[in-house]
């Protein structure tokens, strides 16, 4: 569509070259530790940065609930993703998927929201994270675990609400007062994009249009920089690959997103695609201050999130009620993975 082909017009003109990839065991009992192969570290200093991002374009791929996330990926687009953010001054990042039949949002969204929030905050921009009336409550609580507030400039707020029913002027207006500006990047982790007929679906293919906000908006019809993250295939951004939903996802004509971003991340889980732009992000601005003042490479607090951190946002989460989107229970877990198959996750992320 015109609309996708004016987002990927936006692309940086070069990807990172292919290079050798990790190979991850799949298809494991649920519960049981997944074994991986360990490619490199950060002692490896004769590792390339662009050979570290292919790397960890494979890490958020890893897909142990079975979801088939390879099928939807844009070789390349996390590094592209990462020197877009690093290049931006105000950023809005939007999230949360709210569960219309338990009356909470899931587990997976919010805390790669807050932690990629974080790690911008950390570099100085202006970060607010957006979501509607139905999901606040769960962001207020993982904020309190993980604040970044100290960090971001006093021009920005953390936290943007929105009515489920606001229209595109009231969201533009909210998102611009909680910046101080229009954002020159978009970001969204696991959060619905519209499907062909208008409305928003969870992937039973059940209309849940009513409990959704139409935060694509932002995404539409903007000069800004747009980044999807998501792994079903009826995220925002998802429309960069609609031919691949439609043959790969279950109900894929039906729910498939049409709403397209300059990049694309699919990932295993949608919090995984957020921790491992984080990662890259890490990564690429600790390579350049490496090329400007070699003896102050490994200063500063790491922009990397860690197992610790996650915990805690999801301990914030259960306790405001949201629960996990494929069990349906009141739990730490996301997308049907347990706190152990989440950290053998941050042992791949930091393992490039």
């Amino acid at each position: 569509s015109l609309r996708c082909t004016l987002a990927r017009a936006r692309l940086l003109p070069t990807r990172a070259p292919a290079c050798t990839t990790l190979q991850f065991a799949h298809s494991r009992p649920r519960g049981e530790i997944f074994k991986h192969t360990r490619l490199f570290s950060m002692s490896d200093r004769d590792i390339s940065l662009p050979s570290r991002l292919e790397a960890l374009e494979e890490v958020a791929l890893w897909d142990p609930g079975n979801r088939g996330c390879e099928m939807l990926r844009e070789r390349g687009s996390l590094a592209q993703a990462a020197a877009a953010l690093a290049r931006a001054q105000r950023v809005a990042i939007t999230t949360g998927f709210f569960i219309a039949s338990c009356g909470v949002p899931e587990t997976d969204g919010p805390p790669g929201a807050i932690a990629l929030a974080r790690t911008l905050a950390l570099l100085g921009k202006s970060v607010t994270i957006v979501t509607d009336e139905l999901c606040a409550n769960a962001l207020q609580e993982g904020l309190a675990r993980l604040p970044f507030s100290a960090d971001v400039p006093k021009s920005s707020q953390a936290l943007c609400i929105v009515p489920v029913s606001a229209t595109r002027s009231e969201i533009l207006a909210s998102v611009e007062s909680a910046l101080g500006g229009r954002p020159d990047a978009v970001v969204s982790i696991e959060r619905l994009g519209r499907a062909g007929d208008g409305k928003y679906y969870n992937m039973r293919g059940d209309d849940i249009s009513t409990f959704t906000a139409p935060l694509d908006e932002l995404f539409l019809d903007t000069d800004a920089c747009t980044i999807g993250v998501g792994d079903g295939g009826n995220e925002i951004g998802m429309g960069n690959v609609a031919d691949a939903v439609k043959q790969h996802i279950p109900l894929g004509e039906r729910i498939g997103a049409t709403i397209c971003a300059s990049h694309l991340i699919s990932a295993g889980t949608s919090n995984w695609g957020a921790y491992a732009l984080c990662r890259a992000i890490d990564l690429t601005h600790h390579h350049s201050k490496n090329q400007r003042a070699p003896q102050d490479a490994s200063t500063g607090p790491s922009l990397t999130p860690t197992f610790e951190d996650e915990a805690a946002i999801l301990e914030g989460l259960v306790a405001a009620g949201v629960i996990d989107g494929i069990s349906k229970k009141n739990d730490s877990w996301v997308d049907g993975l347990d706190p152990p198959t989440l950290r053998v996750f941050f042992d791949k992320l930091w393992s490039v």
